[in-house]
């Protein structure tokens, strides 16, 4: 019998380990079956909840109340929505809600009194409970709520800036609004950025409140007008002098004008754009007696100048106060260096405007415009001769074309240049006397203005600066173009006129502050152009 089952006991076994191979094969094949069952029922149960919001989305929109180019944006991403974040661990659950951001931007747009922002603040509410109607409509009025922000910080009236780059133009409907905050790097950045206005006013604004802090609760007497008083004088004005500034009086001798009155008068100075002599003279008692109310407002006028400026200043950007005579360069959001620059003169004043920096010019030649041609070169050649050219390395030329002709300047009708009977190029060639310096710094515009060096390093100790025909010299070009390229080619071993573009332009934003942030809160500038007019504080400011 033995003998008789050996055999069928042996098959079995082959059975069973065949049926086991044929099962190990299957097994990856019904996990991988498995898994993407799975994944697709994730998929499913994830996508559902988005799509239902997508459908509500496109629903409200197509019942109206928000505008054209929110609903076109809307239109433009498949209304998907922008500020709800999907949380939960698959593939348990998944819910969508608001993000943070949103809380962010409804609070900003109530703070500064947004229409809009009450109702998008109960949207918010509501859409707490999940409901894909109740997330739709929130996620719809926080971006209508982003974009009337945004908007608000616009001036009214007359553009102050004129915009020579479409890149940087203000945003000019909710539409514009949105896709700059989708196109940024991140949209809590954006929310952040756009809520601190802009870099220049921040900390303006942080100027604003330290001076209330520092000056403003100081007691408000006035000051007689006197003969010049400083330290060892004695004069009954003195004992005023230390009330005003919250100097304790000594007992020793009240009328005495000590090193500790000096000290504190020295602060004031210092604080409100005087020279910080320590001694009391005319402009400093005018500024005592102008009030903390008269510098606040001053302030408060230049913070409406600083919020004129884009909102989103970009990373890396140039900023230049014409007010103050000088140009600052910012990385993140904080300024990092400094240098003066001469301007237009008060008759050519150099223009507030935003571009974008995009190449340097290495050994320029100087295009002097027609009107010094006119008024000057001219002028010098009828009285000097042709040889006044040569001498001052000038070259006529035939056009204002690319490749133009050299003309012989013994061939021209200087009298009638001077008279402006005829326009005529004139150009400087590159070398040590060129009014460009080694490079000029080019952000295109019709206005034909740009940065560049300049060979009259003397004029940076002139305080005013106002010798330009509205474009600027920099005080260390080499400095700036090290800045922007990483380094300082050599430009001995370049010819004339060697362009090198930027890889990433750079905002250039020319302003007019007279009240600017500065590092020890706000510094005050000598209104230049005039445009305090309003609100004249006589001899303050650099």
């Amino acid at each position: 019998m033995a003998a008789v089952y050996a055999a069928p006991r042996g098959a079995h076994r082959k059975r069973v380990r065949s049926r086991r191979k044929r099962i190990a094969l299957l097994v990856p094949a019904l996990s991988i079956l498995l898994a993407a069952g799975m994944t697709a029922a994730v998929m499913r149960i994830s996508a559902g909840p988005e799509q239902a919001a997508r459908g509500e989305i496109e629903a409200q929109l197509g019942s109206g109340g928000y505008s054209a180019s929110l609903a076109e944006f809307y239109a433009q991403r498949d209304d998907r929505p922008l500020w709800l974040t999907v949380s939960g661990t698959p593939p348990f659950w998944r819910r969508l809600a608001l993000g943070p951001d949103a809380a962010r931007v409804i609070r900003l747009a109530a703070h500064n009194g947004i229409g809009g922002a009450a109702a998008a603040a109960r949207a918010l509410d509501q859409a707490r409970s999940g409901d894909p109607a109740a997330l739709a409509r929130s996620d719809l009025m926080t971006s209508a709520a982003l974009a009337g922000y945004v908007r608000s910080l616009t001036p009214s009236g007359p553009e102050p800036l004129a915009f020579i780059d479409p890149e940087l133009a203000r945003p000019t409907d909710d539409g514009d609004v949105l896709r700059q905050a989708t196109s940024a790097a991140s949209l809590t950045r954006y929310v952040e950025a756009v809520g601190e206005v802009n870099p220049v006013y921040r900390d303006l604004a942080a100027g604003l409140d330290q001076y209330r802090r520092t000056w403003s609760k100081l007691p408000q007497i006035r000051i007689a007008d006197g003969p010049r008083l400083q330290t060892g004088d004695r004069d009954a004005r003195t004992a005023v002098l230390r009330k005003r500034l919250g100097v304790a009086e000594p007992a020793a001798d009240p009328a005495l004008f000590d090193a500790t009155l000096a000290q504190a008068l020295r602060r004031f100075q210092a604080a409100h754009g005087l020279a910080d002599t320590g001694e009391i003279d005319s402009p400093t008692v005018a500024a005592l007696n102008a009030g903390p109310a008269r510098f606040e407002q001053l302030i408060e006028a230049n913070l409406k100048r600083a919020r004129a400026l884009p909102p989103v200043l970009a990373r890396r950007f140039i900023l230049v106060n014409v007010a103050a005579r000088e140009l600052w360069v910012y990385e993140d959001g904080r300024p990092k260096h400094a240098m003066r620059v001469v301007v237009g003169t008060r008759e050519e004043p150099t223009p507030e405007m935003v571009g974008l920096l995009r190449y340097l010019v290495f050994n320029p030649y100087w295009n002097i415009p027609v009107d010094i041609v006119r008024t000057s070169i001219a002028p010098r050649v009828l009285k000097e001769g042709p040889g006044y050219l040569q001498r001052a390395h000038l070259e006529v030329l035939s056009g204002w074309d690319k490749a133009p002709s050299t003309l012989n300047p013994t061939q021209v009708d200087w009298a009638g240049v001077s008279q402006g009977w005829q326009e005529l190029r004139v150009r400087q060639r590159p070398g040590g006397d060129n009014m460009m310096g080694q490079v000029k710094f080019m952000a295109p515009n019709k206005l034909g203005i740009y940065l560049h060096d300049t060979p009259n390093k003397a004029a940076f100790q002139d305080p005013q600066r106002l010798l330009s025909a509205g474009c600027m010299r920099l005080e260390s070009a080499q400095a700036l173009t090290q800045w922007l390229l990483g380094a300082a080619p050599d430009v001995r071993a370049m010819g004339p006129d060697q362009a090198a573009f930027l890889d990433q332009p750079v905002p250039l934003y020319i302003t007019y502050l007279t009240a600017a942030p500065s590092p020890g809160g706000v510094a005050f500038f000598r209104d230049v152009y005039g445009k305090d007019a309003a609100m004249p504080v006589p001899g303050i400011g650099r």
